[in-house]
């Protein structure tokens, strides 16, 4: 049994695995706006919580900013633009350079606006 708030109950393994996911390596949310033409008009924005503590990581800031410019970057032009894509080289840009600067495994958002 499981007491979660004011319920009591079962809530899966689902949820309880990515609850130890976020306890242990944390969340980092990328927000990207782009327009019609797959071009980026705002971003990246980066928010991270339970990673590192970002006041005093502002240089790994930058190069999660830089790694998902250089990411989005080396995508074909020809391509059509694809959100799916557009979020999956997203979240595989900054969680490698995570892994290789803190050794952690974040939970990776990209937030993708369209205007």
């Amino acid at each position: 049994m499981l007491v979660d708030g004011t319920g009591i109950g079962d809530i899966g393994a689902v949820v309880l695995r990515d609850r130890q996911i976020l306890a242990d390596d944390g969340v980092i949310a990328v927000a990207l706006t782009f327009d019609r033409s797959g071009t980026v008009v705002a971003g990246p924005e980066i928010a991270s919580r339970g990673v590192v503590y970002v006041k005093e990581n502002e240089a790994l800031l930058e190069d999660m900013k830089a790694a998902v410019r250089a990411a989005l970057a080396a995508r074909d032009p020809s391509d059509p633009w694809d959100r799916d894509a557009v979020a999956a080289r997203v979240r595989t840009a900054v969680r490698q350079l995570v892994n290789q600067r803190v050794q952690r495994k974040p939970v990776v958002l990209p937030i993708i606006l369209e205007v």
